[in-house]
């Protein structure tokens, strides 16, 4: 089966991506950036700088994203409030690039009622991902808003490249959209 050897390299050429960028981002951003909102955080709030959230992962796989914690919303703040979560690329818990990652506390909800939903396991969910530069870039809370993020992430695992996911960081680099632009760029795509 030819298809095997090519979803392998697919796979290994990804993983390659998300560790040289994990690292370069873990060495160059987070190695200076943790101890200096930690020092600012301890003494604004009294906690620590990072926060863990229960996330479902590849394989059904429960884990802790970790994330800045931050009062202010925006795309910088934002951006920065996952940079922590560089962390969990590294371990391979997560990619750079992939589906929205599911609150451990929903997921059962959100499988038992649309068993499409457990598609989405098969990848490494993702910082960002076409979910999240299309407009969903909310918490998936209810049902609704679950079909929205399954509808962009089911496209995702589908239609995916590195072209795509190059697509996908720069839009979520730049601000390109947001819940119109950004989905400008991709509808306009050869996505199924």
């Amino acid at each position: 089966n030819t298809q095997r050897p090519a979803f392998m390299t697919r796979h290994l050429v990804k993983r390659g991506g998300d560790i040289a960028l994990s690292l370069f981002g873990i060495l160059f951003l987070l190695s200076w950036l943790i101890p200096m909102v930690g020092v600012v955080s301890w003494f604004v709030r009294g906690k620590g700088p990072i926060r863990m959230k229960p996330r479902i992962g590849r394989f059904g796989r429960q884990f802790n994203a970790y994330g800045f914690r931050v009062t202010q919303s925006g795309r910088w703040t934002s951006i920065l409030a996952k940079l922590p979560q560089l962390i969990n690329v590294l371990l391979g818990q997560m990619s750079i690039v992939g589906p929205t990652p599911v609150n451990a506390r929903h997921a059962d909800y959100f499988e038992r009622h649309d068993p499409e939903f457990v598609t989405r396991h098969l990848v490494r969910p993702g910082m960002t991902g076409l979910a999240m530069v299309n407009g969903c870039d909310q918490p998936i809370i209810t049902h609704g808003q679950a079909r929205a993020h399954l509808h962009w992430d089911m496209r995702y695992i589908r239609n995916w490249s590195v072209r795509l996911d190059l697509g996908i960081l720069l839009a979520s680099l730049t601000g390109k959209g947001g819940a119109g632009s950004r989905r400008q760029i991709f509808q306009d795509a050869s996505l199924n």
